[in-house]
């Protein structure tokens, strides 16, 4: 009986865990995760000003045939269409995919001394950037920032998290 007492039950470890241990790690992370945040900041500042300086910048960043694809897009009345290739749960699935991808590498590219997470993030950020102001010079600023950012919000905060712990690896 004495040994049992004391154990906790799963909720209690999944209570402790969400209350306690995580605010605290992220709590003693906060210089990372600021230094990581100011990065992809920084970086979409300048895919926002390389691209309002130079018109064919996001097509470097993004590749010529995701422009042509969104252009036509555009054209065809629907910018957003890329994001309605597939079915919600396939998008969904794949978006994820994606983020779980990036935030991986970009947590694992921190074992070489921080230099690989802050080039991922940096590169992240410029693309965001990019790609925003593709819209924004089109005039479709709210098309496309209420459509990339309901997912993008969860995505930069996975790159800016997973880039902080690598700076911290």
């Amino acid at each position: 009986l004495s040994l049992y007492r004391s154990r906790r039950s799963p909720l209690r470890y999944f209570l402790h865990f969400w209350t306690e241990e995580l605010p605290s790690t992220l709590y003693l992370a906060r210089k990372d995760i600021r230094l990581s945040f100011f990065f992809i900041l920084l970086a979409f500042g300048i895919g926002v000003l390389s691209s309002s300086m130079d018109p064919e910048f996001p097509q470097v960043m993004l590749g010529e045939s995701y422009i042509r694809m969104t252009e036509a897009n555009i054209d065809a009345g629907d910018p957003m269409a890329v994001y309605k290739q597939k079915g919600a749960f396939s998008m969904s699935l794949g978006i994820t995919a994606n983020n779980l991808y990036v935030a991986f590498l970009t947590f694992i590219m921190g074992a070489i001394f921080m230099v690989g997470s802050i080039a991922i993030i940096i590169r992240n950020g410029i693309m965001i950037g990019a790609f925003q102001h593709f819209f924004i010079a089109r005039g479709l600023f709210w098309d496309s920032f209420l459509t990339i950012w309901i997912h993008g919000t969860l995505e930069v905060s996975a790159i800016v998290l997973a880039g902080a712990a690598g700076l911290t690896m």
